[in-house]
């Protein structure tokens, strides 16, 4: 291997570095970790730099925030007591399984009026 290579995996960073080493960067607040060694006496290091230089820390923040926004469990949970809310205030009746099957098709593009559309075409069937 002539240089170090890096991919996103779940929360962090791998790097398999030319060494045959692995690393694994992570991000937490305003701060990069790395596992290597030099970062451990240095507080720094390439694989750092190197993550920094390819925007791949980018990357890996802009995936950190897709997945906390959408999957968070306490957030599914708001997003379908509040759909349940919006259907109740509009003389629809719901059921969890209404409420299971329509929530994860809204997104921020959705109109109002289709919510409305999607339970009463779900009602019909």
């Amino acid at each position: 291997m002539t240089e170090d290579t890096f991919t996103i995996q779940d929360n962090l960073i791998v790097c398999h570095s030319k060494s045959g080493s692995t690393y694994k960067l992570t991000k937490t607040n305003n701060s990069i970790y790395c596992t290597c060694s030099g970062f451990a006496f240095r507080r720094t290091c390439r694989h750092i730099k190197e993550v920094i230089k390819t925007n791949l820390l980018y990357k890996l923040e802009q995936q950190l925030n897709k997945s906390k926004s959408f999957t968070s469990p306490i957030t599914i949970n708001a997003r379908r007591k509040a759909l349940e809310q919006y259907l109740k205030r509009n003389g629809i009746e719901t059921n969890p399984i209404m409420i299971k099957t329509i929530e994860p098709t809204i997104n921020q593009q959705t109109s109002p009026k289709k919510i409305l559309n999607w339970a009463l075409t779900f009602l019909k069937t």
